[in-house]
């Protein structure tokens, strides 16, 4: 399981980019008031919104929400992983 680190990849983004935060929420249309709740390490609600943020920033979403660039996924996990064609929700609960 991995722990959600949205703040602390926000932050070193917006500190390596010299961004604020009403900037990225001018350029995104992302509300002013999830990007300060995502800051303070809030799980996103729309990982749609999540994403434009990723895109935005330049980095993959497992980056900007588990700090990790890339997760490996070993031969015997690959079918789980597969997804058809459609539409999804998905839920990222703290358990901890």
């Amino acid at each position: 399981m991995y722990e959600v680190k949205i703040g602390h990849v926000l932050k070193r983004c917006m500190r390596e980019k010299d961004l604020k935060l009403n900037v990225i929420h001018r350029r995104t249309k992302i509300p002013y008031s999830t990007l300060h709740g995502w800051q303070e390490n809030r799980l996103p609600r729309q990982i749609g919104q999540a994403q434009v943020l990723a895109d935005f920033l330049g980095i993959s979403l497992t980056e900007l929400l588990f700090d990790i660039p890339k997760i490996k996924i070993e031969p015997s996990q690959a079918d789980s992983y597969r997804f058809s064609e459609g539409e999804y929700h998905v839920t990222v609960r703290k358990i901890k």
